[in-house]
């Protein structure tokens, strides 16, 4: 019989050993490497590596088993436990449990966080939130070689946002030893081409989320926002224009450095480098910023500081959630959105009316996503046929207005009209009617 030994028996080992070594040191990395993989929560990242994306220097071996093992364990023992209901438990275990005794520990810290971050976006706010307490009751002595949580998470960002966009070697010499040589990057391993480009782009797409929250806790300048922004205007690229759609969703729609660069952003909508559905998702997020529709939010005489709705923040969420689904098709993760909706039934309908929508405007290829979505939502009895009727209607109204930017919305709408009556996700007669009003041959 083989005898699974806890990670922490593993790691008590060290205490027996006199002396520690390289070997020694990268035999408990192997240990703890081993163990993550087999217990991470997300099937598609079980191949998952971390390495030094930078050149090696020439100093020698320094890492100890304490900081390289322990803070390392706790840490990501802990924060995959993460959720709204123990976060006071698990945040108040790392902050009077971690010992951050030195620069390369809190490197270490910092770098656990970030990757979290990175590999699981959907729970980024928890994530914030748990950076924020650690820092605010921290940082008057987790501060090593004038350095902070916060200022660590930001540089890690800027790299992997260089990795992104630019090059790495254009930041490589402003970053000292200790930190090039003790922070390690996602890096997956065994996935096919296809699983690789889709997992790259939503990593892409969470540090992104990551640099906006920092903007917006405001730990990250203004300054930086806004060359950022610019860059990505210039860059004109897919993978850029996602980028700002993320952006646009995320800041409030009085952002001063959105508005600075409102004409620049808007005049994007018009390049021809991208297709019908990011076009209209870009533009769908630039809307809120719109200064003629800001100018007739004041003629009807309300605030122009007037909040952002929850019922518009939730749509939204709907979008981003979607769109996220699309690029790395994980179901959990919109499940998990979706929780606390379960018995809401106008957040159903909410979801039906975005989904719905996403349908019609789709591509063959995301078509094909987005019903399997569909399909598993049906599985799980999260949509009941009064969501998709109601998702339906609200679609049906702005039918003309879908046509007249996406012509092949018509086809999507006779496709899923005849995957709803297979698979019976709305009442027949409802069907019938729709069959009728919209000629549509099944």
């Amino acid at each position: 019989m083989i005898k699974l030994l806890s990670p922490e028996v593993i790691l008590s080992f060290k205490n027996r050993v006199d002396k520690s070594s390289k070997e020694l040191d990268q035999l408990f990395e192997s240990i703890n490497s081993s163990f993550i993989s087999s217990t991470n929560k997300n099937e598609k990242y079980k191949n998952i590596k971390f390495i030094n994306h930078f050149k090696k220097s020439t100093n020698k071996w320094k890492k100890s088993i304490e900081d390289k093992g322990s803070v390392k364990l706790l840490v990501k023992n802990n924060v995959n436990k993460l959720s709204d209901n123990n976060f006071d438990k698990i945040s108040e275990e790392l902050i009077f449990n971690l010992k951050i005794n030195n620069y390369e520990s809190l490197i270490i810290l910092a770098n656990e966080l970030f990757n979290s971050v990175i590999m699981h976006p959907v729970y980024i706010n928890n994530y914030i939130n748990l950076i924020k307490k650690i820092y605010y009751v921290t940082s008057d002595h987790w501060n090593y070689d004038g350095k902070s949580l916060i200022d660590l998470l930001i540089i890690m960002s800027q790299i992997k946002y260089f990795m992104d966009y630019r090059k790495l070697d254009e930041i490589e010499d402003s970053l000292d030893n200790t930190f090039t040589e003790t922070v390690q990057f996602i890096e997956l391993d065994g996935l096919d081409e296809k699983e690789l480009k889709i997992v790259n782009k939503s990593m892409k797409i969470s540090n992104i989320k990551f640099i906006v929250q920092m903007y917006l806790n405001k730990f990250l300048d203004s300054t930086i926002m806004d060359n950022i922004i610019v860059e990505l205007i210039n860059l004109e690229t897919t993978h850029s224009i996602e980028a700002l759609i993320e952006i646009l969703n995320m800041c409030e729609n009085n952002d001063k450095i959105i508005n600075k660069n409102f004409t620049k952003l808007e005049k994007l909508k018009s390049s021809k480098e991208f297709d019908f559905r990011l076009n209209f998702i870009y533009g769908e997020a630039l809307c809120k910023y719109d200064n003629k529709k800001s100018n007739s939010v004041k003629v009807k005489k309300l605030s122009p500081k007037q909040p952002v709705k929850k019922e518009d923040l939730f749509m939204i969420g709907c979008e981003n959630i979607i769109e996220e689904y699309i690029m790395i098709e994980e179901f959990e993760e919109v499940y998990e959105y979706l929780k606390d909706s379960q018995d809401n039934y106008h957040d159903l309908c909410k979801f039906s009316d975005v989904l719905i929508r996403s349908i019609l405007c789709s591509k063959e290829i995301d078509y094909t996503k987005l019903k399997s979505l569909v399909k598993q939502l049906m599985g799980k009895k999260i949509l009941k046929p009064s969501n998709w009727k109601k998702g339906f209607n609200n679609n049906i109204k702005n039918f003309e207005d879908i046509m007249l930017d996406y012509p092949k919305a018509n086809k999507n709408l006779s496709k899923f009209i005849t995957y709803s009556k297979k698979s019976n996700i709305i009442k027949e007669d409802y069907i019938n009617e729709l069959i009728t009003k919209y000629e549509v041959s099944l």
